[in-house]
């Protein structure tokens, strides 16, 4: 965080995501993403056995963006 405020949400997501751990997979997305882009964007590796972690929605989708929400699979009900 380069502005040394500890918070995640302050700082654009590539600075963020230095942080993530080893075979973490985060996916940018814009905004206005519907939530059946956003259930398909997580479960769009399921056959390979390669889910996506996260889902990080940004006002553009770029990384350059702050932060807006994070989306994780066990958001939505089952």
């Amino acid at each position: 965080m380069t502005r040394n405020t500890g918070i995640a949400e302050e700082e654009p997501v590539s600075h963020v995501l230095r942080f993530a751990e080893p075979g973490e997979k985060a996916v940018l997305v814009r905004r206005a993403i519907t939530m059946v882009e956003a259930i398909n964007r997580l479960s769009s590796g399921r056959q390979a056995g390669q889910l996506s972690t996260a889902l990080i929605i940004t006002e553009t989708g770029r990384r350059t963006d702050k932060p807006l929400r994070l989306v994780a699979p066990t958001t939505f009900p089952c």
